[in-house]
C-alpha cells in the first residue's frame, strides 16, 4: 500500500491554517511553517527555518516536497488558502489513476499559454516588468511554442519517482532565477522534461473537492503603476511599476512617457479606504477617478484607486503627478459610513414624503431601507460596495 500525505506550507502570516474537516486515518496531514505561533488540531505542524524569504521558502516546500517528505510514496500539495471539501481519497479515486500517471495537476481556467500569462501577471501586479522580459527571452531563445498549456499549481498530486523529482528540480531552478510565479515556468520545464502527467479540466478554486477561502490581506506598500495608453489594451512594454514616497500626506510621482498617447492610467495598490485629493498632472487638473465611494464631503476608494488622465502626451516627455493621500483603516472607514448614514437616510425620508408623486419608490422603499439598516450594522469590508449599490437604487428614483 502506498504511503500517502497531504501537505501545505504557511510562511509568515500570509494564510490562516484551515483545519481538516474530513480526516482519514491512513493519511498524514503535514503543515510546514516558519511561524512558531501557528497551531493546529488536525495538522502535524512542522517548524522549518531556512535562509529564504517567506515566498521563496513556501515555493521551495511546494515544488521540492519530495526532499521534505522522503518517506512518502505519494504527496498531495494543497495551497494554504484551499479548503478540502471531501475526504481526499474520494478526489484521488475519482480523478487520479496512478497506474497511468505519475503526476496530476489542474489546467488553468482562463489561459493556455505562458506568454499570455506573463502579460496578465504584469497587468495585475503579480510580476515585475524586468522578470517578465527575462522570462520571455528565455522562452523565445529556446523556441518554446505558444499555447502549449498552462498549469494552475494550487493542488498538485505527485509520485515520489525519479522522473517527477527531476522535473521538480528544474522547475525550482527556473523559479529561483527568473520568476517566483511558479505557473509561469512549469509547462516550459515539462516541455523539456516530459513525464506521465494528467491535467484536470476543472476549476481548482471551486469544485466539489476543493474551494478557495482567500489569503490574508497585505496593505500599504506604496506601490503604483503607470499605464501609457488604454488599460483595456494592456501591454507590459508600455507600463512602469515603482514605489512612491509620501511626505506630510503629499505624494509626488515622476516618470518619462513611454510612447505617444492621449491616455495615462495611474493605479495605486493597497490603498483601499484611502482618500485622495488635490490631484494634478504636469500642473493641470484633468482626470477621472474610478472605484470611488462618495460619502458627501469626501471621496473614498472601495477598491484599487484608478486615476485616468487625458491629454496630449508625447514619448520621452516628463510626467509629474502629485496628490494628497490620507489613509484610513478598514475600521476607520466603516465608522465613517456609520457616522454619515444620515446622507442616505435623509434622502430616503425626503423621497418618502413624495410617495404620491413617485409611486414606484413606495413598492421598494421598505426593502431598500431594511437592506441599508442591515448593512450599516454589519461588520465587513464588502458593505462599502453594497452600500453604493443601494444608494444608486435610491438615486434612480429621483
Amino acid at each position: 500500500m502506498n504511503k500517502l500525505c497531504v501537505y501545505t506550507c504557511i510562511t509568515g502570516n500570509y494564510d490562516n491554517l484551515i483545519e481538516i474537516e474530513h480526516i482519514e486515518e491512513n493519511i498524514d496531514y503535514i503543515c510546514f511553517t516558519n511561524n512558531k505561533n501557528l497551531k493546529s488540531e488536525t495538522w502535524d505542524v512542522r517548524y522549518i527555518t531556512e535562509n529564504l524569504d517567506n515566498l521563496t521558502l513556501a515555493r521551495k516546500v511546494k515544488i521540492l516536497g519530495y526532499q521534505y517528505l522522503p518517506d512518502y510514496d505519494i504527496s498531495v500539495w494543497i495551497d494554504g488558502a484551499i479548503n478540502i471539501e471531501q475526504p481526499i481519497t474520494k478526489f484521488l479515486n475519482d480523478c487520479c489513476d496512478f497506474n497511468e500517471y505519475d503526476m496530476i495537476a489542474f489546467n488553468h481556467k482562463y489561459r493556455d499559454c505562458i506568454f499570455d500569462e506573463i502579460n496578465e501577471c504584469v497587468r495585475v501586479n503579480k510580476e515585475t516588468i524586468d522578470n517578465a522580459n527575462k522570462l520571455v527571452k528565455l522562452l523565445e531563445s529556446n523556441n518554446y511554442p505558444r499555447h502549449n498549456g498552462l498549469i494552475e499549481s494550487t493542488v498538485l498530486v505527485r509520485k515520489n519517482v525519479e522522473s517527477v523529482n527531476k522535473l521538480m528540480d528544474d522547475w525550482f531552478n527556473i523559479l529561483a532565477e527568473y520568476s517566483r510565479r511558479d505557473q509561469l515556468s512549469f509547462n516550459y520545464c515539462l516541455w523539456k522534461n516530459p513525464i506521465r502527467i494528467k491535467f484536470l479540466d476543472m476549476y481548482v478554486f471551486n469544485n466539489e473537492y476543493f474551494k478557495h477561502k482567500g489569503h490574508n490581506e497585505i496593505k500599504r506598500t506604496n506601490k503604483y503603476r503607470i499605464i501609457f495608453g488604454d488599460s483595456n489594451e494592456f501591454n507590459f512594454k508600455y507600463v512602469t511599476d515603482s514605489y512612491f514616497t509620501i511626505i506630510d500626506n503629499m505624494v509626488s510621482i515622476n516618470q518619462v512617457c513611454k510612447r505617444d498617447t492621449n491616455i495615462i492610467v495611474l493605479e495605486l495598490y493597497d490603498e483601499i479606504g484611502s482618500t485622495i485629493s488635490d490631484i494634478t498632472i504636469n500642473g493641470k487638473l484633468d482626470y477621472k477617478l474610478y472605484n470611488v465611494y462618495d460619502l458627501g464631503d469626501k471621496v473614498y476608494f472601495h477598491d484599487k484607486p484608478i486615476i485616468v488622465f487625458e491629454g496630449d502626451f508625447r514619448k520621452n516627455c516628463e510626467i509629474n503627478v502629485s496628490f494628497r493621500l490620507l489613509r484610513n483603516t478598514e475600521a476607520d472607514l466603516l465608522k465613517t459610513i456609520l457616522e454619515k448614514n444620515n446622507i442616505i437616510l435623509e434622502m430616503m425620508d425626503k423621497e418618502s414624503k413624495n410617495l404620491n408623486e413617485i409611486q414606484s419608490l413606495k413598492d421598494n422603499y421598505q426593502k431598500i431601507k431594511s437592506e441599508y439598516e442591515m448593512l450599516v450594522n454589519s461588520r465587513g469590508w464588502k458593505a462599502i460596495s453594497k452600500l453604493r449599490n443601494i444608494k444608486n437604487k435610491i438615486y434612480r428614483k429621483k
